[in-house]
């Protein structure tokens, strides 16, 4: 049985662990986000995150297996981007660091990790629903586009840990 919640202080060295295991084993994947965990996520941020409430997991049996920082607005990072649900920034939720552990791929805890952040979104009042994905992230791109999210726009972005890369810009209109 799943269960979705939001993290609580209590769980930091388990939702650390798990992004350390998903970080450690995407050097297997042909595809993925191609973080470094200390750089991409740190520790630091995960907790600011967890002290704000936007750490939220997905666990069978008792096992953080899916996790996703929801941040309660826009990402302002792309604030000039021509996107085309216009809402508030504050009616904006966005998708940063959804994974789910390789160990639990296949058994659909994306595609429902998916719907509970989109149940969460309009329990909460968000109207839309903003990501990024690096361009070649193929089953990524896959997931949000059967999710109904729509692409925007591709610009460059430069992350400390990887990079000049493309980001892929999609949203979904939760209104």
């Amino acid at each position: 049985m799943e269960d979705y919640r939001v993290a609580s202080a209590s769980d930091f060295a388990e939702v650390c662990e798990f992004y350390k295991e998903v970080c450690e084993k995407q050097a297997d994947d042909e595809y993925g986000a191609d973080w470094h965990y200390g750089i991409y996520p740190t520790e630091d941020d995960l907790k600011k995150n967890l002290e704000k409430s936007e750490i939220h997991t997905c666990r069978i049996d008792g096992r953080v297996v899916s996790a996703v920082v929801l941040e309660e607005s826009a990402d302002p990072m792309y604030r000039d981007v021509d996107w085309k649900i216009k809402y508030p920034d504050h009616e904006v939720l966005t998708i940063h660091l959804f994974a789910v552990h390789p160990d639990f791929r296949g058994r659909q805890v994306s595609r429902n990790m998916m719907n509970y952040m989109f149940e969460y979104g309009k329990k909460h009042g968000f109207k839309s629903v903003q990501l990024d994905v690096l361009k070649g992230n193929v089953p990524a791109e896959k997931l949000y586009i059967k999710s109904g999210f729509c692409f925007v726009e591709e610009r460059p972005v430069w992350y400390e840990d990887i990079g000049d890369q493309v980001a892929r810009l999609y949203e979904k209109n939760l209104g």
